[in-house]
């Protein structure tokens, strides 16, 4: 916990993150809320982690997304959740089939598993290359701190 001397506020360490997090979603230019998630984990290493819905705006336009987190991560940051995005969608940028992808990351291609994972992918870069617009491909390929720099006003 921290304390502020001479004065009756109290935070946590937790809250503290929360109220600095706060003060950066008003600065960026996606503004994004987090809740607990209720979906259901498809993977035995979902089954040990946490949901969380993350719905994201920008220009009007709204994404919501599941993040899923192992036990000492906690929620994610704006910039960890876009810089996931652009990997998950770099990976079927210009794909032609599930075989190429599976190739690509290393999955088996007889994998149903691996298969419903490309889907899913496929499905969610869809939905984020129509958020982002046509800021897509200046994104897609940035690393983690060009992706913080581009969120900043």
């Amino acid at each position: 916990m921290f304390c502020i001397p001479n004065s009756a506020i109290i935070i946590t360490r937790r809250q503290a993150k929360s109220l600095s997090e706060q003060e950066e979603q008003k600065m960026t230019k996606i503004k994004m809320s987090v809740k607990r998630g209720t979906a259901v984990a498809k993977s035995d290493w979902q089954k040990t982690a946490t949901n969380y819905s993350v719905k994201l705006s920008f220009e009007g336009r709204t994404m919501t997304a599941q993040w899923w987190a192992g036990s000492l991560a906690g929620i994610p940051s704006l910039t960890d959740v876009i810089s996931t995005l652009c990997l998950d969608s770099s990976s079927v940028d210009g794909v032609d089939s599930f075989e190429e992808w599976a190739e690509n990351i290393g999955y088996d291609t007889d994998s149903r598993e691996a298969e419903r994972i490309y889907k899913a992918t496929v499905s969610q870069a869809k939905r984020f290359k129509k958020f982002i617009g046509q800021d897509y491909y200046s994104i897609l390929w940035m690393d983690e701190n060009e992706i913080a720099d581009w969120l900043k006003i």
